[in-house]
């Protein structure tokens, strides 16, 4: 019986130690987007109402020579008066 006991307890210690050991780029199952070569879409802030939105659906206008993202057209368009 102590010897089952004792295969048991090294068996445990053995799986233990294995993944203690492992590198902690190979525990990861999905690496981090930017890893992978994703884009992340950046939240802007609507200059006219204080909204977010993700900056590739933002519709960006022109005031001279600096850039404006707004959340939506009617933003835009009270923007430029």
């Amino acid at each position: 019986m102590r010897l089952l006991l004792y295969a048991v307890l090294i068996l445990i210690a053995y799986y233990v130690g294995r993944n203690l050991l492992k590198s902690p780029g190979k525990r990861a199952a999905n690496p981090p987007a930017e890893k992978q070569g994703a884009v992340i879409n950046e939240m802007v802030k609507c200059p006219v109402c204080g909204t977010y939105v993700p900056q590739s659906q933002a519709i960006v206008r022109r005031l001279g020579r600096q850039a404006y993202a707004c959340c939506s057209e009617e933003c835009a368009a009270s923007l430029r008066a």
